[in-house]
């Protein structure tokens, strides 16, 4: 398990929070380092990857816990999406990537096609509330691709499922 990754979609976590939510409608700033609090509070061994969108012309990288917390803000003229996506399509195994966002169109059927589990903003929140350490992020991910509707036009045939190709 030590050799998967997470990539956070940072702000599709803030806005599924409440109490972050309430924070980033008045200072981002603020519920940007409260999110990255919480996230290095909960990870213990995996490495994980928050992106925010932009605060720049560049890509800029932070790492807050060297080797397993790393910050990403994508350049002005790039989603902090199209950052996920593009090192989903650069990484060498992404089948071993855990993506937490709520776009579960966009980012999540391309995480899926390329073999990554995806986990819902609000599940994953959840589960740093629980501290739960039985269920694993990789259980959660398989949870929340039952409740797609890809998934269940994959198991009868209706679309093909990307594994196959």
């Amino acid at each position: 398990m030590g050799s998967q990754r997470i990539i956070i979609d940072g702000y599709n976590v803030v806005f599924a929070d409440t109490s972050l939510r309430r924070i980033a409608i008045k200072d981002r700033t603020r519920a940007r380092e409260a999110l990255i609090a919480k996230v290095r509070d909960y990870i213990e061994v995996r490495s994980t990857t928050i992106v925010f969108d932009g605060r720049g012309s560049y890509l800029d990288t932070e790492a807050i816990v060297p080797g397993r917390l790393q910050i990403i803000y994508s350049p002005d003229a790039q989603t902090a999406d199209e950052v996920i996506v593009a090192t989903l399509n650069n990484a060498q195994s992404p089948q071993s990537y855990i993506i937490v966002t709520s776009d579960m169109v966009d980012i999540g059927r391309t995480a899926r096609a390329l073999g990554c589990s995806v986990i819902g903003s609000k599940r994953f929140l959840d589960r740093m509330e629980q501290g739960d350490g039985d269920r694993s992020e990789q259980k959660l991910a398989r949870d929340d691709e039952m409740n797609d509707t890809d998934y269940w036009l994959r198991k009868f045939g209706e679309v093909e499922d990307p594994g196959d190709s």
